[in-house]
C-alpha cells in the first residue's frame, strides 16, 4: 500500500543521510553559507552527484522511474545543503515558531495554535547538523564544553539550540521568527494584549 512505500522510501533517505554525515563536505556547514554562487553551484552538484550514485543502488523497483529517482534526488539535495524537514516551515511566513524537541518531535506554531508535525529528522546527528548550519554564519557553535546557545539571525528571528549533555533526548532547537508585520499601539489593543489605559501609561513613560 501507499504507507508501505512511504516507509520504504523514508528508509531510503535514512540510509542515505546517514551515509552523507560521513562526507566531509557536509560536514562544514558554513562552507555553503559563505560561498560564492558560482561555488555554491559546485557544491550543489557534486551533491547531486553523488546523492544520484546513491539512490540508484537502492530499490530499482520502488524507484524505477527516472521521474521519482529525480525527485528523490532533489529532495535529498535540499535536505542535505539546506535545513532539512524546517526548510519549508522556515520560509512559510504563517508559522511564528518551530520547535525542534528531538529528532521525531516537530512542532510549529500557526495563528497563535502549536501543533505536531509529521516532519522528522533522520537522526541526532541530522538534527546537530542543521544546527551547526543555522549556527555557523552567525560565529555561534555548541560543543559538549558550551552545550547551548542563544543567537539572533539576521532577519532578527531568535535561535535556541541545546545538545548533550544538558539536553537529555538528543539535540533540541527553537526558532522564533521575526515577524514582518509592524502592529501599533491600536493593534495590540484590539488584539487585548494591551488595555487602552495601559497603552496610555506607557506612552507617558517614553516621552517622559
Amino acid at each position: 500500500g501507499l504507507s508501505e512505500i512511504a516507509d520504504e522510501i523514508a528508509q531510503i533517505k535514512r540510509r542515505i543521510h546517514q551515509q552523507l554525515l560521513e562526507v566531509q563536505e557536509f560536514k562544514a556547514p558554513q562552507l555553503a553559507q559563505e560561498a560564492s554562487e558560482r561555488q555554491w553551484a559546485e557544491i550543489r552538484q557534486k551533491a547531486e552527484r553523488l546523492i544520484a550514485a546513491m539512490v540508484a543502488r537502492e530499490s530499482a523497483e520502488l524507484l524505477g522511474a527516472r521521474a521519482a529517482r529525480e525527485h528523490l534526488v532533489k529532495e535529498i539535495v535540499d535536505e542535505a545543503l539546506g535545513l532539512g524537514p524546517l526548510e519549508d516551515l522556515v520560509a512559510d511566513p504563517q508559522v511564528s515558531d518551530i520547535l525542534v524537541n528531538g529528532k521525531d518531535e516537530i512542532y510549529v506554531e500557526r495563528r497563535g495554535k502549536l501543533r505536531l508535525t509529521t516532519r522528522q529528522f533522520s537522526s541526532d546527528d541530522h538534527v546537530r547538523m542543521v544546527i551547526e548550519r543555522i549556527l555557523s554564519p552567525l560565529g555561534r557553535r555548541v560543543d559538549a564544553s558550551m552545550p547551548m546557545a542563544d543567537a539572533r539571525l539576521p532577519d532578527g528571528s531568535r535561535v535556541n539550540a541545546v545538545i548533550p549533555p544538558l539536553a537529555l533526548k538528543g539535540p533540541i532547537l527553537s526558532l522564533r521568527k521575526f515577524s514582518q508585520v509592524r502592529y501599533s499601539e491600536d493593534d495590540l489593543i484590539r488584539f487585548g494584549t494591551l488595555t487602552q489605559p495601559m497603552a496610555a501609561f506607557l506612552r507617558a513613560c517614553v516621552q517622559a
